[in-house]
């Protein structure tokens, strides 16, 4: 028979470890924010940083995400009408017709804003490579 090996602890060394806890989940919650705060006025900034063009395009490209998400949920809770038997399968089979095709009208409109933005980008990249080997060509 092995000896049991009996530790005893207080109270006061179970507050001392509640209290590092609680400071260790403090730091982290803090930390977390701080992260947040960073990314949040990194993406600010990168926004900023976009010429005024591709921000509408990019806040259209959101709206549209936006529009695509609220059309999904539109056809999930028309599913869930159609299996409790709100609606007739002939209804069922047209709403869901109507918002197959402005799904589809919905992606076609993120496929060519998407298309818009990169040529806009390719431009600007064009354009910042030319300027950059101009001043290359100045200091020289």
């Amino acid at each position: 028979m092995e000896p049991i090996k009996l530790e005893f602890i207080s109270d006061e060394e179970i507050e001392k470890g509640l209290a590092q806890i609680k400071l260790s989940i403090k730091g982290i919650g803090d930390e977390s924010y701080i992260s947040f705060k960073r990314l949040l006025n990194c993406s600010n900034e990168a926004f900023n940083a976009l010429s005024y063009s591709t921000q509408k395009q990019a806040v259209a490209l959101n709206a549209l995400i936006q529009n695509i998400k609220q059309n999904e949920i539109a056809q999930e809770a028309l599913f869930k009408q159609w299996e409790k038997g709100s609606i007739s399968n002939e209804n069922y089979a047209l709403a869901q017709a109507q918002l197959s095709i402005q799904l589809s009208k919905l992606k076609c409109e993120v496929i060519e804003l998407r298309h818009e933005v990169e040529q806009e980008l390719l431009l600007n990249k064009e354009v910042t490579n030319t300027l950059q080997q101009k001043i290359v060509l100045i200091t020289k």
